[in-house]
């Protein structure tokens, strides 16, 4: 019984400390620079600092520290549990305190215990980084620092170490582009990642070919907004040449947040030196879902001066895939003004208005078109037939008497307008359209007799009709009488 009972406790034991520490088996590490802890189920290290400390050569005792200065490490082995506390005197000399339990040891025992530890301590803050990565890359070259890289815990001492790398020797594109990769493979802080991302795009000569390569390593940030933010860093500090778009545009489709993506396209489409870029910048805008976010990319990059007829083509495309009626007609609006007057783009154009579910907003979009394009015969037919085709017999009435005072009069133009009426199923809007029609100065006779033709064949109302066929023999006497 007594042996079931000592199991027992020492099970309960071990649940405890695993339940206040860690995982089962797994060595959790938490580095922020100036506090380090790493955790298992049998064993704990943790450490506190602040200020400057000098490490000697060895990195295993502390040679002097700064007034404001203090270095605390614990440490828990199964149910040991160590404690120690340094400080400097007045004249910046070390003095430690070392307790193991609830018993303090003497200060030789401090400064092996704190031998012991100094290579976690080293590895994993940034407690002398500056002269140990000084002296690594004299006595072993760049090589030797960027693999002590991949060996360090902190994100705050990787910063330090990436920086001095940038001071090598004879370093050239080639050594620092090494740096730049081995700094976006190894920093898992955004913050710290972002921090020297923009540094060596500040440091490193501005005609090195290294713009590819900060891009590239600034897609390994997490966070959405430092990766949109550091992306616009880049080509403020560097410029971005055609050869690093495709590049730029991959990164730009790895941010995860929506609104992240939008602000940098709009940011980085400002800073472009050339259209060909900025064409680039529609593949991250075919990744937004939200239908605000990617008419504001959109409209951003049609206002660029100089783009290709292709790009506006698929900017088109794009708009497809705005859900939203009010969204993407608020887009073709922008976007009629700005296209060139191409038949094959307006065709297009007309073709994703025709799409758009709400009436309302389908006329918004063929509004802006015929008064924002200089108005041709085709385009007037092309026209026509897609407000003949919205869905409101009152909205196709009123686009159908804009373009009976904005098209040019022609044979073609006006067959397609009445072919138009005839698909109005309300005789009050085929009233109202084909009266629009009969108020065009100087209609010839001929289209005249068809207005009467449409009116008495396909309108279901007499009445409406009849008011039709009155007003177009009215305008047919007046041209038959003799003039004085």
């Amino acid at each position: 019984m007594r042996r079931t009972l000592i199991i027992l406790a020492v099970a309960l034991t071990v649940v405890a400390l695993f339940w206040a520490e860690a995982d089962f088996w797994v060595d959790h590490r938490f580095s922020l620079g100036h506090h380090f802890h790493s955790t298992t189920i049998l064993t704990s290290l943790r450490v506190a600092h602040r200020g400057e400390i000098e490490l000697d050569e060895a990195q295993t005792r502390i040679v002097s520290m700064s007034p404001d200065a203090f270095l605390e490490v614990g440490e828990r082995r199964f149910l040991t549990r160590r404690r120690l506390e340094v400080r400097p005197d007045a004249a910046g000399r070390p003095q430690y305190k070392l307790t193991r339990g609830s018993r303090e040891r003497s200060e030789e025992d401090a400064r092996e215990f704190l031998a012991l530890v100094m290579e976690d301590v080293v590895h994993s803050t940034t407690i002398g980084a500056h002269a140990r990565a000084r002296r690594i890359l004299d006595s072993e070259g760049l090589d030797g620092l960027l693999e002590e890289v991949a060996r360090l815990d902190s994100n705050s001492a990787r910063r330090i170490y990436i920086e001095i790398a940038t001071s090598a020797e004879g370093l050239g594109e080639e050594g620092a582009a090494r740096i730049v990769r081995t700094a976006g493979r190894e920093m898992t802080s955004s913050s710290r990642l972002r921090s020297a991302l923009v540094f060596m795009a500040e440091t490193f000569p501005a005609d090195w070919a290294i713009t590819g390569a900060l891009i590239e390593a600034a897609e390994n940030i997490a966070s959405s907004s430092a990766k949109g933010q550091t992306l616009i860093e880049l080509v403020r500090i560097r410029g971005l040449e055609i050869e690093d778009a495709p590049a730029m545009a991959e990164a730009l489709s790895t941010i995860a947040s929506g609104g992240e993506i939008v602000r940098a396209v709009q940011r980085i489409t400002r800073l472009a030196p050339a259209p060909e870029i900025v064409e680039q910048m529609l593949e991250p805008v075919s990744r937004l879902s939200s239908s605000s976010y990617r008419r504001q990319a959109l409209e951003e990059l049609i206002s660029y001066p100089g783009l290709s007829e292709s790009t506006y083509w698929r900017a088109l495309e794009l708009s497809r895939d705005i859900a939203s009626s009010g969204e993407r007609a608020a887009f073709l609006g922008a976007l009629a003004g700005k296209m060139p007057e191409v038949e094959g783009l307006q065709r297009h154009y007309l073709e994703v208005a025709g799409g758009i579910a709400s009436s309302g907003d389908q006329a918004s979009a063929l509004t802006a078109l015929l008064r924002g394009a200089a108005v041709s015969e085709e385009l007037c037919r092309m026209w026509i037939q897609t407000a003949g085709q919205v869905s409101s017999s009152g909205t196709a009435a009123s686009l159908l008497s804009q373009a009976s005072r904005r098209c040019p009069d022609s044979e073609g133009v006006w067959s397609a307008y009445l072919e138009a009426v005839r698909e109005i199923p309300s005789s009050g809007d085929q009233r109202r359209a084909l009266m629009a029609l009969l108020e065009r100065e100087g209609l010839d006779p001929r289209v005249i007799e068809e207005v009467v033709s449409v009116a008495e064949s396909a309108m279901a109302s007499s009445g409406e009709s009849q008011r039709v066929t009155d007003r177009a023999q009215s305008l047919l006497d007046d041209r038959s009488a003799p003039k004085d």
